[in-house]
């Protein structure tokens, strides 16, 4: 331990008199020990020839703390460029910190037809905490990797190798960060042969800017398996805190199992929370296990997103399949085999939601929920909530894999409330099924007016192409406009009944080739719609009658009783 007013670490004498720690020293400690320096003031790694501080691959825990009195002065520089690397935790405080990357990462890399045998083995990246005022940070890994090479084998005595991403912890005032990767994972290589089961599990990461914002690239704390029987554990938990804006990259805390027989864990959590804004790309926290036989999936993590301001989504330039509004995905999908239920997703925000998509499908049991809060005035633009989708996965180390998400299972339940107006704008909502379960219900509730407007874009659909029985669409207001050819539908293209729709508004609008109609073009009965508008039905410029607005087909005659279509409206008032 040294404790001093100034610190330098550096490779050579520095000109300034600063008590000076030569790299070299450092370097040379046992791997046993535990490094601690603190300083009053500053503590300073000088430029390093090499780009890197090479601590050990099994220390304990690395601890530089500047501003330790507390006063306000005192700050941790180190050139962006070059790395401070240990295995084991890493701890940096000050009052300001400039840092490069830091890396703790855990691996075991087996060459080109090496052997390895173990009785016991864990492989846990170590943790990295930092706390400051004002943060600039590089990237930060504390990765566990097994990588198993060409025609590499790997067995062990023990039932579970046990591999951990290191957990990050950094809290400032404001926060301006690289990439954080705590991912867990298994690669091999061509016929590379492991003989033994894996526990991974991704490390947390919690970020907080107590007074004002965090700004930071891809955050990854996924866990990934690619072995025949291989088991992806957990993905960890994101947190991001922030008392004014946030702006992120793709963050993924997902599960994920290939090859045969494989099992995904459960997605992580994915937990944002603003005063001001939030701006995010792709958010993954499903879990998918993508095999031949004998899969299993865990659950989709939840996503919570919370802004006084907006919520906004930012096209990913990563690959063609990113180039589009990124799409948050809690989905629990396995493509043979059970799957356990997507997650829920919430976002609340005061002024708009835009240019997003939201995919909470199970293939095996329950979807997630969505549930969107409006603090005052509320507009989704471009915004849909979907049921099926091609995705691309990221694998570590290896290329995307495209799949198609939807094939099977049924949405989740859909709620929209809003303290204030809502406005559709380009977005939509869908409850479909596609299996023998119900689908969930939509149901909309303002005290003002609910508009859904631009083109045929902007609609709420309730479908059923099996046995199971459509959602029901349930629209509260004091207004209800549907304008631009908008759209209210329920329908059924099989056994399963199409959902009911029901709207309770004093006062009804439906202008510009704007629709709300029920059908079946299956055996299913087609659903009912209830409409209770108590003062004032509006029928826009151009519309003649309820025909093309209200619309339940009669009895196709050339169908047989049993297949006959749902009857008129049940009620309007």
């Amino acid at each position: 331990m040294l404790n001093t007013k100034n610190i330098t670490i550096a490779e050579n004498t520095p000109e300034n008199s600063q008590p000076t720690i030569y790299e070299s020293t450092l370097e040379g400690l046992s791997e046993n020990t535990n490094l601690i320096l603190q300083a009053t003031n500053d503590i300073t790694i000088n430029a390093l020839s090499d780009n890197k501080l090479s601590l050990g691959n099994y220390r304990s825990k690395d601890t530089f703390n500047a501003d330790v009195d507390g006063d306000g002065i005192g700050n941790f520089q180190m050139q962006t460029g070059d790395t401070i690397r240990t295995g084991g935790d890493v701890s940096i405080s000050g009052a300001s910190l400039t840092l490069g990357k830091i890396d703790t990462s855990a691996n075991i890399i087996l060459g080109n037809n090496n052997t390895i045998k173990a009785n016991i083995m864990t492989t846990p990246g170590g943790d990295v905490s930092i706390s400051g005022v004002s943060l600039t940070l590089g990237d930060i890994d504390t990765r566990a990797n097994i990588i198993l090479d060409n025609n590499a084998i790997f067995y062990t005595n023990a039932n579970t190798i046990t591999t951990l991403g290191g957990d990050v912890r950094i809290s400032g005032t404001s926060l301006v960060l690289g990439n954080i990767d705590t991912i867990a994972n298994i690669i091999l290589g061509d016929n590379g042969i492991s003989h033994t089961n894996y526990d991974l599990r991704g490390g947390n990461i919690t970020l907080t800017a107590t007074e004002s914002n965090i700004s930071t690239q891809y955050l990854n704390s996924s866990s990934f398996s690619q072995l025949n029987s291989g088991i992806a554990g957990n993905g960890g938990e994101i947190t991001l805190t922030a008392q004014g804006n946030i702006s992120t990259q793709y963050l993924n805390s997902s599960s994920f199992s290939q090859l045969n027989s494989g099992i995904a864990g459960n997605g992580g959590e994915i937990t944002l929370t603003a005063q001001g804004n939030i701006s995010t790309q792709y958010l993954d926290s499903f879990s998918f296990s993508e095999s031949n036989s004998d899969t299993a999936a865990g659950n989709g993590g939840e996503i919570t997103l919370t802004a006084q301001g907006d919520i906004k989504g930012i096209r990913n330039q990563y690959n063609q399949y990113y180039d589009e509004v990124p799409v948050f995905s809690s989905f629990s999908i396995s493509e043979t085999g059970v799957s356990g239920q997507g997650g829920n997703v919430t976002l609340a925000a005061k002024n708009q939601i835009t240019d997003l998509e939201i995919l909470t499908l199970s293939s095996d049991s329950k979807s997630g929920d969505v549930q969107i809060k409006g603090f005052g005035d509320l507009s989704l633009t471009n915004t849909d909530i979907i049921t099926s989708k091609q995705l691309a996965i990221r694998r570590p180390f290896q290329e995307d894999i495209i799949i198609d998400v939807g094939g099977v299972g049924q949405s989740g339940n859909v709620t929209v409330n809003s303290i204030g107006n809502l406005t559709f704008n380009n977005s939509r909502i869908e409850s479909d099924t596609k299996g023998s379960d119900p689908a969930g219900n939509i149901t909309i509730t303002s005290p003002g007016t609910v508009t859904f407007n631009n083109n045929t874009i902007s609609k709420i659909t309730s479908n059923t192409s099996s046995q199971g029985k459509a959602g029901n669409i349930e629209i509260n207001a004091n207004n209800l406009v549907l304008t631009d050819a908008s759209e209210i539908s329920a329908s059924t293209t099989a056994d399963g009944k199409a959902g009911d729709i029901t709207l309770n508004t004093p006062t009804l609008t439906v202008a510009n080739d704007g629709k709300i109609f029920a059908t079946t073009t299956g055996i299913g009965d087609g659903g009912t719609i209830t409409i209770n508008a108590p003062n004032k039905v509006n029928l826009g410029i151009g519309v003649q009658d309820f025909t093309p607005i209200l619309s339940v087909p009669e009895l196709d005659v050339r169908k047989s009783a049993k297949n006959e279509y749902s009857k008129g409206l049940e009620a309007f008032s």
